[in-house]
């Protein structure tokens, strides 16, 4: 007995009449009775299953197991449940790619299906997604209730060709007495799986008539081709949802192709990297981005994985690249998924280009880069503390230079955005989800983030409406967007900042305790620009320059008595109020030289000692002070000055006392 005959029906496989020939003989229901008198025997504990080579072994394991789920043969198929109307809505969506694959499949074999026979498409667990009941067939619809969302496995119905596929993952037909239930005995049907392309069971197809005189062993044939063309379909639909959710979130070009070597999907990775081919890669010939590859097309022709292999791409250099084939169930290739990795970035480049951009070479803002360093490359989540103008959006982009730097940058200003269109602009929303929403839906912010940076300046006034969404997509790395059902793959890293204590507002209510700790993983606290002492004329002189060259001037310098004004000053806008400073001095300064009577005049008014002698820093005045009246006693001093210890000590430190 080979492979196809332990499929077919024991009924089907011992008639010898022709695929023509629809009546049934003599021989044929005697066998059938047979079959009945089986059924009962081993039921009633009678036969010894072992015994037994009548039917197939897995028929007789399922009538014994639909037995001792508590069914009865007698009992009606009608009595099976039907799963509630959302709960069946939200089950369409998720089958939706399953579902159009099988109507676009079906269309192929229409001339085949006959006027009696049942296309039924069920999920794993049994429930019908589609009933296409054949125009002779209404009796099915009216006898067995054959609608979408009605449950047939093992556990309601028992013993059918449907309920045996999740079992033996593979297809079988059963017919007449072998069906558990009484009330199918004239019942035929073939079923197929259909698998995803992780191998796990998406889906059964049969084909049933209520009149089995009408079936043949090539009933079976045709279930299993249609389940391996819809699979086909299927997997490549998943394949290409796969690469979409990959657009963002992904720092590897994936390229898909079909079997005969023409691109039929690239990501978004793929498209920047080939951005000098121009028009759409879709279509293309793989020779046509990748050159004549020998490696590739042996890979391709074989079927056998590829696996990091270095190639030389035309202008793109040597690349690692991966080649993945796509099959169906059968084994047939039906495509490829090319997978190549972004090109390595030297560990001296990528931290020369992350840090460059913050200037100082105090204590504060040294320890604050270093800790900034440790932390970048841990891919959690960072909170930033620190005063409006600190920098706080520059120490962003340097940890994102680090951790992820081939990935987009997507900066939010929470503060910025209308309560009202918080949620859509961060989750992004569906066409139609509300008036004036654009037809075909749009990208929320964490979407265009993909799997790079997202950095959410002034996170303390994010609506606390929107706090327990936020939470749930860190946990769950997914979003939802508003008016949708499908979850997309969210794999960013968020860095969030406040100039707000927010462990303040978490205190009073005003900021979700758990959001609070799920953000300040690592907390990073930005020193003030009036901390950072000779940082500020280190910060002068970049900026001068900077404005030199943009404007194609000579540098402008500072004299001693508007460095002296600079130093004293509190700049309570800290880097950001110095930069505008500058900006508005030097488009003031006379032969390159910014003097006192060039600042703004909030900052010139500040009580200034004479050019000739630059007095000592007030701050530093302030803690020598402290310092005297303590008898030198660090933490009484720190107490006074309103600072921790380790705060006095970087102070003391920094101004030599």
């Amino acid at each position: 007995m080979n492979n196809t005959d332990l499929m077919l029906s024991s009924i089907i496989r011992n008639s010898e009449k022709s695929v023509f020939d629809q009546t049934i003989r003599t021989e044929d229901k005697i066998y059938i009775e047979r079959v009945k008198q089986l059924k009962l025997e081993i039921l009633k504990g009678v036969a010894n299953p072992s015994e037994v080579d009548l039917v197939q072994p897995e028929i007789i394991d399922s009538w014994i197991r639909s037995r001792n789920y508590g069914l009865e043969v007698n009992q009606s198929p009608r009595t099976s449940p039907v799963i509630p109307k959302a709960d069946m809505e939200n089950l369409l969506v998720e089958n939706r790619s399953l579902i159009n694959a099988t109507l676009s499949s079906l269309r192929q074999f229409e001339p085949l299906l006959h006027v009696n026979y049942d296309v039924l498409l069920s999920d794993p667990n049994g429930v019908f997604l589609l009933t296409m009941l054949g125009e002779n067939n209404k009796i099915a619809y009216e006898s067995f209730n054959l609608v979408p969302g009605t449950v047939w496995n093992e556990q309601t119905i028992g013993t059918s060709a449907m309920s045996l596929v999740p079992v033996l993952k593979r297809p079988i037909q059963v017919c007449g007495p072998e069906i558990y239930l009484d009330d199918f005995h004239t019942v035929a049907s073939s079923s197929a799986p259909i698998f995803d392309i992780k191998d796990n069971l998406a889906g059964i197809l049969s084909i049933a008539t209520v009149n089995y005189q009408c079936v043949n062993s090539l009933n079976l044939s045709l279930a299993a081709s249609i389940a391996a063309l819809i699979q086909k379909e299927f997997q490549l639909t998943m394949y290409k949802e796969m690469d979409k959710a990959t657009n963002e979130v992904s720092d590897e070009a994936l390229i898909t192709i079909d079997g005969q070597g023409f691109i039929i999907y690239v990501n978004q990775a793929a498209v920047s990297l080939f951005r000098h081919m121009g028009s759409s890669l879709i279509g293309r010939p793989l020779d046509s981005l990748f050159g004549d590859q020998s490696k590739i097309k042996k890979a391709l022709k074989s079927g056998q994985p590829l696996s990091n292999t270095e190639i030389v791409i035309p202008k793109l250099g040597t690349r690692q690249c991966s080649v993945r084939p796509i099959k169906d169930q059968q084994g047939s290739r039906f495509g490829c998924l090319i997978v190549m990795k972004r090109a390595k970035t030297t560990h001296a480049t990528t931290n020369g280009d992350a840090f460059a951009a913050i200037i100082g070479s105090s204590a504060p803002i040294r320890e604050t880069v270093s800790l900034t360093r440790r932390f970048a490359g841990c891919e959690s989540n960072i909170l930033l503390q620190g005063e409006s103008g600190t920098g706080k959006e520059l120490f962003a982009r340097a940890i994102h230079s680090i951790s992820r730097p081939n990935c987009p940058f997507v900066a939010v200003n929470c503060g910025a955005i209308p309560k009202t269109l918080a949620e859509s602009e961060l989750f992004g929303y569906e066409g139609g989800s509300f008036t004036g929403a654009e037809r075909q839906g749009r990208q929320g912010k964490i979407e265009y983030a993909g799997n790079g940076t997202l950095f959410l300046d002034e996170i303390g006034d994010l609506p606390l409406e929107l706090q327990p969404i936020l939470l749930r997509v860190l946990e769950e790395k997914q979003i939802v967007r508003v008016g949708g059902t499908r979850s997309i793959q969210a794999d960013f890293q968020l860095i969030a900042a406040s100039n707000r204590n927010l462990f303040d507002l978490m205190k009073k209510g005003l900021f979700r305790e758990d959001l609070y700790y799920r953000l300040a993983i690592f907390k990073i606290v930005i020193p003030p620009l009036r901390e950072r002492g000779q940082d500020i004329l280190l910060l002068s002189d970049h900026f001068l320059s900077a404005l030199a060259q943009k404007r194609e001037i000579p540098s402008p310098t500072l004299n001693r008595a508007a460095k002296t004004i600079l130093l004293q000053y509190s700049w309570p806008g800290n880097v950001r109020q110095l930069l505008n400073c500058l900006t508005y001095a030097a488009s003031l300064a006379c032969d390159g030289v910014i003097r006192l009577e060039n600042l703004p005049e909030e900052i010139r008014l500040t009580p200034a000692p004479s050019e000739k002698e630059p007095a000592p820093h007030p701050e530093m005045e302030s803690i020598r002070q402290a310092l005297q009246k303590s008898g030198h006693n660090v933490s009484d001093a720190a107490r006074s000055l309103g600072l921790s210890r380790a705060t006095l000590y970087r102070k003391i430190r920094h101004y030599g006392l």
